[in-house]
C-alpha cells in the first residue's frame, strides 16, 4: 500500500501528500483503497476502509457500490436536519458576526458538499469513468427515496427548500458530469467544412454567469471586499489563495444556492478573468489542497455571517 498516516487527510477526510494534494491510495497488491471518515453526516469509531482491484471492472462495481451504501445511509435524514449556530456577545465581536438570530445551517448542505467531494476525489485522483460510475450508482440509490420525498408520498416533514436544494444540485451535476464526458470522448460536434464560419455556442464566460442570479454577482463579489482579499479595483491583495476555493464553496453550498455546480477548472477561468493578479492555476489545484491556516481560521465563519448578513438586509435576489 502507498506509504500514508491515515491521519494525513484534508479537511474534508480525503488523503493527501505533504503538499496538501489530494493522492489516490493502492496497497501492496494493486487495490484501490478508499477511506470514509468519520464526520457530521457519518459517525463511526474508525476509519471505514474499501478496497478494490481498479482493472476488474466487476470489482470496481462492487467497491463503488459499498461506497455510495455508505454515503446514502440515512439519506431522507440529512434532507430535512438542520443545526443551529449561536454565539455570545464576545465571540460575535470576536469573529465580526452581524447577524442577531442564530445561524440555521441545514444538513442537506453538509451532505451534498460530501458528495461534491467524493465526485472530485475519484475524478482527479482516479479518472471520469469511476466519477460517472460512481454518480450513476449514487443517483439510482436515493432515486427511490427522492421521488417520494418530492411527491409526498413519504412524509417525513422536509422543507420544500431542501428539496428544491437537492434538485437543483442534482440537475446542475447532471449536465456537469455530461459535459465532461463530451470533452473526454471528443463527442463535441465541430465543423468539417473549413469555409463555414459557425461561432460556438459561448457558456459560463462571465463572472455572471456563476451565479444563478445575476444581481447577486456583485454583492457576493463585495464579500471577498470586506475580508481584504481584493480592493476597490478587483486586484487581488491576499496572501493565501485557499480562500477563494472556501468563498466559492459557501456560495454553492448556501440555501438556497448562490453559485452554479460548474467545474472547478471552468470556475479558474472566469474568476481569473474577473480578479486581477488571481492567477488560479489552469488545473484548479487549489481547489484540491487543504490550507491549514485557512480551516483553523474564523473565515468560514466570517463569510457565513456575511452572506447571512446580505440576506437579512434584501440584498441577495433568489
Amino acid at each position: 500500500m502507498q506509504k500514508h498516516n491515515l491521519n494525513e487527510v484534508d479537511k474534508s477526510g480525503f488523503p493527501i501528500n505533504d503538499k496538501g494534494e489530494q493522492v489516490p491510495l493502492f496497497d501492496s497488491e494493486g487495490n484501490a483503497v478508499l477511506l470514509l471518515n468519520s464526520n457530521l453526516i457519518m459517525t463511526s469509531p474508525k476509519v471505514y476502509i474499501i478496497k478494490f482491484n481498479p482493472k476488474d471492472k466487476l470489482a470496481v462495481s462492487k467497491g463503488l457500490d459499498s461506497l455510495v451504501n455508505k454515503l446514502t445511509n440515512k439519506f431522507d435524514e440529512n434532507l430535512k436536519g438542520e443545526f443551529s449556530l449561536d454565539f455570545t456577545r464576545e465571540a460575535k465581536t470576536k469573529y465580526n458576526i452581524f447577524t442577531k438570530e442564530p445561524l440555521i445551517y441545514p444538513i442537506v448542505q453538509l451532505y451534498f458538499n460530501w458528495i461534491n467531494g467524493w465526485l472530485n476525489y475519484l475524478g482527479n485522483c482516479y479518472n471520469i469513468e469511476f466519477k460517472v460510475l460512481f454518480y450513476t450508482k449514487f443517483k439510482e440509490k436515493i432515486k427511490n427515496n427522492f421521488i417520494a420525498l418530492k411527491t409526498g408520498l413519504n412524509k417525513h416533514g422536509i422543507n420544500k427548500k431542501y428539496l428544491e436544494f437537492a434538485e437543483i444540485w442534482l440537475n446542475e451535476t447532471d449536465r456537469n458530469i455530461e459535459l465532461e464526458e463530451k470533452i473526454k470522448s471528443k463527442t463535441i460536434p465541430q465543423s468539417k467544412n473549413k469555409t463555414q464560419n459557425v461561432e460556438p455556442r459561448k457558456q459560463h464566460q462571465t463572472f455572471e454567469d456563476l451565479f444563478y442570479n445575476v444581481d447577486n454577482a456583485k454583492p457576493c463579489l463585495g464579500i471577498l471586499r470586506d475580508l481584504d482579499v481584493i480592493n476597490s479595483r478587483n486586484e487581488y491583495i491576499f496572501k493565501n489563495k485557499g480562500i477563494i476555493p472556501l468563498w466559492l464553496k459557501l456560495l454553492k453550498t448556501n440555501t438556497p444556492a448562490l453559485v452554479k455546480h460548474l467545474s472547478d477548472k471552468v470556475c479558474v477561468k472566469i474568476l481569473n478573468k474577473e480578479i486581477k493578479n488571481l492567477k488560479l492555476t489552469s488545473d484548479a489545484s487549489e481547489f484540491r489542497k487543504h490550507y491549514s491556516r485557512i480551516a483553523d481560521s474564523n473565515y468560514e465563519l466570517q463569510i457565513k455571517s456575511l452572506i447571512s448578513q446580505l440576506s437579512q438586509d434584501g440584498k441577495l435576489g433568489k
